[in-house]
């Protein structure tokens, strides 16, 4: 599941790059950054959550 959320955070991150460098259409709800932000603040959270307590 980390590594899920790492992928998430990712993701996240080049929707909202690729919005603003207009390579992602910013029409309907594939061009809204909120949604990329909101990818990318839930792949964050389940990185963080998931993730093995040290020893």
């Amino acid at each position: 599941m980390t590594l899920l959320g790492i992928l998430l955070a990712i993701a996240g991150v080049l929707g909202v790059v690729g919005v603003f460098m207009g390579i992602i259409q910013s029409t309907g709800l594939i061009g809204d950054p909120r949604l990329w932000g909101g990818v990318a603040a839930a792949g964050i959270i389940l990185a963080i959550f998931t993730r093995r307590p040290r020893d």
